[in-house]
C-alpha cells in the first residue's frame, strides 16, 4: 500500500502438478503476519493495491488456461467485482495514480 504498511503478493503452496495455483496474500511490511487476501480456490496473480489501500486489482486465470479476467477486491469486505476489459490480451492490471482507472 502507498503508506508502506503492508504488501500484496501472490503465493503458491504447490509448484506444478494438478493442484498448482496462486493465491493472493498480504503481509506486513516488516515480514510478519502473512494472511490470505483472496479466495484459495481461485488462480489469482499480479495484485496491485489502489492508492488509498482499500482495493486490490488482480488477474484471475481460468482453470482451462485460456486467459484471464481482471477483478477488484475490496480489502475490508472481501467483495469481488469482475471488470470488463477492452481486448483479450489481459495482463498486469495497474491503478492510475488518482485511483479512478485501471490500466
Amino acid at each position: 500500500v502507498p503508506d508502506g504498511s503492508w504488501i500484496a503478493y501472490s503465493y503458491s503452496p504447490q509448484v506444478g502438478g494438478s493442484g498448482f495455483r496462486t493465491v493472493l496474500y498480504r503481509i506486513d511490511a516488516d515480514g510478519t503476519h502473512p494472511r490470505p487476501l483472496g479466495n484459495p480456490d481461485e488462480f489469482d496473480v499480479q495484485p496491485h493495491v489502489s492508492a488509498d489501500g482499500a482495493k486490490v486489482a488482480f488477474l484471475r486465470l481460468s482453470s482451462s488456461g485460456d486467459g484471464g479476467t481482471i477483478w477488484v477486491r475490496d480489502v475490508a469486505t472481501g467483495q469481488e467485482t469482475q471488470l470488463k476489459a477492452a481486448g483479450s490480451s489481459i495482463e498486469s492490471p495497474k491503478w492510475s495514480p488518482d485511483g479512478r482507472w485501471i490500466l
